[in-house]
C-alpha cells in the first residue's frame, strides 16, 4: 500500500505541474480552451436527463469512472453494475453517434469502475494535391477510464479516475492525452456532497503543443432525497464546475421516483461562453424492474444541442 500511495502521489504532482504549464499557453484550441471537449460529455443517460446534474449521486455507479469513482463504495449495489448507452449528439449541427458503456464492482469498502466511449462525427470529403476526391473521413473521439474508490470512515469515500483521451482529426493526425481526476463523496441519510478535480492532463502528443490539453476543472455537487410516502421520493441535484480558463457552468435537476419503478426527470444547465457544454434544458424517463434499468434523455433549449438524445440499459445486483 505504501508503494501504491507513493506512486499515486508522484503521478498527481507530475500532472499538477503539467496542468500549470499548459495553463500558460496563449492560443486556445476552442472556445473552452480544451482540445478534448468530449471528455466532459455526460455519458450516463439518467444524469443527461437532468442536464448533467449528478456528481454527488450514486444511483448509477456503472458510469462512475467518467466522473466520480468515489460513488461506487457508497452506492446501493451489492457487487456489480453494468451499463450501455447509445447517444445521438448535436444532430442539428454536426451529427455524432456515440457508443459508451461502464462497469462498477464493489468489494465491501472498495469500489472499482471502468468506462469506455467512442464518439464518431459526420464524414467529410478528402482531396489530393490535384484537387481530386480520394475518399472521405469521419473524425472520432475515444475515452477509456479506470476508477477506484475507497471508504474513509463511515460516511466518506475518496476516489481517483485515470483516463486515456484520444481524438482523430484526419487519417494521419491523432492526438492523445492522459488525465487524472480526484474526487470525494460524503453521504449521510438523504444528503450527499461531493468535490473533486477533473482531468489534470499529461499530453501524450508533444507535437501538438502545450495547448492541446484536457479540460481541467474544479467540480462540486450536492444531492438530497425527500421521501414522499413509502414508495415515492423526490431527489434534487445541484452541480457546479469552474474551468481553468475561468469558464463557469452549473446544472440543477429533479428526479421524481414513483412506486420504485418509474423516474420522471428534468433539469437545466447554465453556462457562460467559456464553458465546454453550452446552456440547455433536458428531460427524460427511467424504468426500473428487478435490477434492470432502462433510461433515456432528450436535450432542448439550445441551438447547438437541441434534439440530442440518448437511451441506455443497465443492470445491477
Amino acid at each position: 500500500m505504501r508503494h501504491i500511495h507513493r506512486t499515486l502521489t508522484l503521478l498527481v504532482l507530475i500532472l499538477l505541474q503539467t496542468g500549470r504549464m499548459n495553463a500558460q499557453g496563449d492560443v486556445p484550441i476552442d472556445g473552452s480552451g480544451s482540445a478534448y471537449p468530449a471528455a466532459r460529455m455526460v455519458r450516463d443517460p439518467g444524469a443527461s436527463a437532468l442536464a448533467g446534474a449528478g456528481f454527488a449521486a450514486g444511483d448509477n455507479p456503472a458510469w462512475a469512472a467518467f466522473r466520480n469513482a468515489a460513488a461506487v463504495p457508497l452506492s446501493g449495489i451489492q457487487r456489480l453494475d453494468a451499463a450501455l448507452c447509445y447517444q445521438s449528439w448535436m444532430p442539428e449541427i454536426d451529427p455524432a453517434t456515440n457508443l459508451q458503456g461502464g462497469l462498477a464492482l464493489r468489494f465491501d469498502h472498495l469500489g472499482l469502475s471502468l468506462g469506455f466511449a467512442r464518439q464518431g462525427y459526420g464524414a467529410y470529403d478528402v482531396y489530393n494535391a490535384a484537387g481530386s476526391r480520394t475518399g472521405s473521413f469521419s473524425p472520432s473521439d475515444l475515452q477509456l477510464s479506470l476508477g477506484m474508490g475507497s471508504m474513509v470512515g463511515d460516511h466518506l469515500s475518496m476516489g481517483v479516475q485515470l483516463s486515456l483521451l484520444s481524438t482523430s482529426l484526419d487519417a494521419s493526425t491523432t492526438y492523445s492525452a492522459l488525465s487524472l481526476g480526484l474526487s470525494a463523496l460524503w453521504q449521510k441519510d438523504a444528503l450527499s456532497l461531493a468535490a473533486g478535480v477533473s482531468h489534470l492532463g499529461l499530453s501524450l502528443s508533444p507535437e501538438a503543443g502545450d495547448d492541446f490539453r484536457p479540460p481541467l476543472s474544479l467540480d462540486l455537487g450536492s444531492c438530497y432525497t425527500l421521501p414522499l410516502g413509502e414508495r415515492h421520493s423526490l431527489q434534487g441535484r445541484l452541480d457546479g464546475s469552474v474551468y481553468e480558463n475561468g469558464g463557469l457552468s452549473a446544472c440543477a435537476g429533479l428526479d421524481l421516483a414513483l412506486w420504485q419503478l418509474l423516474d420522471l426527470r428534468a433539469g437545466y444547465r447554465l453556462s457562460d461562453t467559456k464553458a465546454i457544454l453550452p446552456s440547455h434544458a433536458a428531460a427524460g424517463l427511467g424504468i426500473r424492474f428487478k435490477g434492470i434499468r432502462l433510461e433515456g434523455s432528450w436535450l432542448f433549449a439550445s441551438d447547438i444541442l437541441k434534439n440530442s438524445w440518448s437511451v441506455g440499459l443497465a443492470y445491477g445486483f
